[in-house]
């Protein structure tokens, strides 16, 4: 696209030259005509990039901004809040914090889910010691990331699928068949390795592991999944996430910029993910961080603003939030009874 770019730059401006001349110099009717048409292509050629955001009838920043999805597709530096180019400067501020005092749940290392995230980030907090699941819904972006970092040698294993039966989840389903017999949720028809028929292609798993600032190897997998679609039996028997919860989520989405339904609907996945007593390290933008408390009310979370980012980065300016999941009702009665009870 850069050399098409450049070479109708230079055709255009070859045509304007001709144009200007066509009076003294009697230039034939082609020129004419060339720069015409190079003016008509010029508006294409240099047509505004991709932003995140787009303006209102007024030509001014909307109350409500709506996420345009092409952002997240738009090479550095259209978008410098999507496409950092180290680990973000909220995470290296704060994850300390975040990881203050949680208990691991699952074995001896803390186990966060990323719902979206860039290659730096989510092999940063792989190198810190944390167990990571990306969850990915078919871009592959975070792999392509991972794979062209020069500074770690991150190589996955074969994409195995998933396919739940009535057995629970097992990996690389086949249904032979001798023609295709409509769509079936989760499978793909095709002519594999077993033969034509129904293959398993989704929910999907990559594996891989990076070695941690503890001396040993930390796993880093990546879902090609929904964050609805990860259920705890997914996560308990797919995963290294036996007790089918997370200890840590890192967020810096742009959910905040969709609808309120759509907002309140990923609140309550994320949230349902969380185990209780868990945290979610948010990164949002500036101008959304005032409906963090509408979509995490204060019954459930705790819900701490840390710091921005203001004027240290380039793009807009971001704010990070720490949300505390509450523990249960029934839980925390019970925990101060079999207190008072061993107290006694």
């Amino acid at each position: 696209l850069g050399v098409a770019a450049r070479q109708a730059h230079a055709w255009i401006r070859r045509a304007g030259s001709a144009a200007s001349n066509a009076s003294s110099s009697r230039a034939p009717t082609w020129a004419v005509a060339a720069a015409a048409a190079g003016a008509a292509a010029g508006g294409l050629v240099i047509a505004s990039p991709a932003q995140c955001y787009r303006l209102g009838s007024n030509a001014t920043a909307p109350a409500e901004p709506m996420f345009d999805p092409r952002s997240w597709r738009a090479p550095p530096p259209k978008d410098p809040n999507r496409h950092v180019a180290g680990v973000h400067l909220l995470l290296l501020r704060h994850l300390p914090q975040a990881v203050d005092g949680l208990v691991p749940r699952n074995g001896s290392r803390l186990v966060a889910v990323v719902p979206i995230g860039g290659g730096a980030d989510v092999a940063y907090l792989c190198e810190q010691g944390l167990g990571i699941i990306v969850l990915d819904t078919g871009s592959r972006q975070c792999i392509t990331e991972l794979y062209q970092d020069p500074r770690r040698n991150v190589r996955f294993k074969k994409r195995t699928s998933m396919t739940r039966t009535g057995e629970g989840w097992t990996s690389s389903c086949f249904e032979a068949a001798e023609a295709f017999a409509g769509s079936r949720p989760g499978f793909v028809f095709k002519l594999g390795g077993r033969g034509l028929g129904y293959y398993s292609d989704h929910p999907a798993i990559w594996r891989s592991k990076l070695l941690a600032k503890d001396g040993e190897y930390a796993p880093l997998w990546i879902m090609e999944a929904d964050l609805r679609e990860v259920t705890p039996s997914l996560l308990t028997e797919a995963t290294f996430v036996k007790s089918g919860a997370f200890d840590l989520a890192y967020d810096r989405g742009d959910w905040l910029s969709q609808t309120p339904a759509e907002c309140e609907r990923y609140a309550s996945d994320v949230g349902e993910r969380i185990a209780p007593g868990g945290r979610i390290l948010m990164v949002v933008r500036q101008c959304d961080s005032h409906k963090v408390k509408t979509y995490f009310p204060s019954s459930s979370w705790r819900v701490e603003a840390l710091g921005d980012n203001d004027g240290e980065t380039p793009g807009d300016p971001e704010v990070a939030f720490l949300l505390s999941k509450r523990p249960v009702a029934g839980l925390a009665a019970g925990r101060g009874l079999l207190t008072a009870l061993l107290l006694t």
